[in-house]
């Protein structure tokens, strides 16, 4: 099955009542930066089935979310979004980054490691950037753009 990432500049009222129902489902909220990005899934009807956002600065890039429809998952469409930011962050030449709130063991089948958050680039070290969901006790992890290389080819 072939799916292309759509990235999606401003969503119309329809389509964001459907990206904050799903994201609501999962229990997390959506980024609060300004430059998040917003990439999408759709089936062949127009229907919103997973979504990712992001953020990427000058030094970084932090993944905010992957959220796919409960009755989606289990056909790849995770792994194409997660793919996409990989190979977004490896063209801007950044590493990527996020708190595995939930499916640590899915970021890790793709290469990212946990890293300290005293490692962490000064763009993202603070605390507002992982959300209230995140906790202290999420573990950060990253991937580096030579390792997303490797990992995903598109």
């Amino acid at each position: 099955m072939s799916m292309q990432v759509v990235r999606i500049a401003e969503p119309n009222p329809q389509l964001e009542m459907d990206i904050r129902s799903m994201i609501a489902a999962e229990g997390i909220e959506a980024p609060s930066c300004d430059e998040a990005e917003l990439f999408a899934l759709f089936d062949r009807d127009g229907r919103i089935e997973a979504v990712a956002f992001a953020c990427f600065l000058e030094d970084a890039c932090f993944l905010h979310a992957v959220v796919v429809r409960v009755e989606s998952r289990k056909k790849g469409l995770g792994y194409a979004l997660v793919s996409h930011m990989v190979n977004q962050s490896f063209v801007r030449g950044v590493r990527l980054y996020l708190v595995a709130v939930k499916a640590r063991g899915f970021f890790e089948r793709y290469g990212f490691e946990e890293v300290p958050r005293e490692a962490l680039p000064e763009s993202i070290a603070g605390e507002a950037w992982f959300g209230a969901y995140a906790g202290s006790a999420a573990p950060v992890m990253m991937i580096t753009p030579s390792e997303g290389e490797r990992l995903f080819r598109e």
